[in-house]
């Protein structure tokens, strides 16, 4: 399943569809290696309604980000136009994305290394994987730490796995696999 959040009311469509699809399912298997993609052009940060909300269920979860060659649409992303700019070695790419679960106590907490690279490949080899383990169904938000999106470049690509699923037995006791 891949998340493509490029046109807004055509990815909004797209996104509201697959967390529907991922909310009905009911089982952490069925989002494992679901690909996000998050355009830099497009998506804000944590308080924008641009964010990709994903519905995930009880499980742990490991959110990689990933580039072209495993399946994303990008590699990283630069929240400027080129890599010259007011602040030499701030204008570059960063591979950073921002995470919020409320029911975790995560409010648009942001992944990264705090480093800009020359290349979107060399920041995406810096890349922050996450980890998180839901004990029930939540809302997972995905977005970019930035507000003024007109000269962005890039996107982040990022992949969620499920590596522990919890199944519901008798009462309300769960048991992980």
């Amino acid at each position: 399943m891949t998340y493509h959040r490029r046109f807004p009311l055509a990815g909004l469509m797209t996104v509201v569809l697959m967390a529907l699809v991922l909310t009905l399912s009911g089982s952490a298997a069925d989002a494992a290696d679901t690909i996000i993609n998050l355009d830099a052009h497009v998506v804000a940060n944590y308080g924008s309604p641009s964010a990709v909300v994903v519905s995930l269920a009880p499980g742990t979860y490991t959110v990689q980000p990933i580039g072209i060659a495993q399946g994303g649409l990008w590699d990283a992303w630069s929240a400027f136009p080129s890599n010259s700019c007011w602040a030499p070695g701030f204008c570059g790419f960063q591979s950073s994305y921002e995470l919020t679960i409320p029911s975790l106590g995560l409010v648009g907490d942001n992944r990264w290394d705090g480093y800009f690279y020359d290349t979107a490949l060399e920041a995406l080899s810096h890349a922050v994987p996450s980890t998180f383990t839901l004990t029930a169904t939540a809302n997972v938000q995905f977005s970019i730490n930035d507000q003024d999106l007109g000269d962005n470049r890039g996107g982040m690509s990022l992949r969620i796995h499920a590596s522990e699923q919890f199944y519901r037995v008798a009462g309300s006791g769960q048991i992980s696999v």
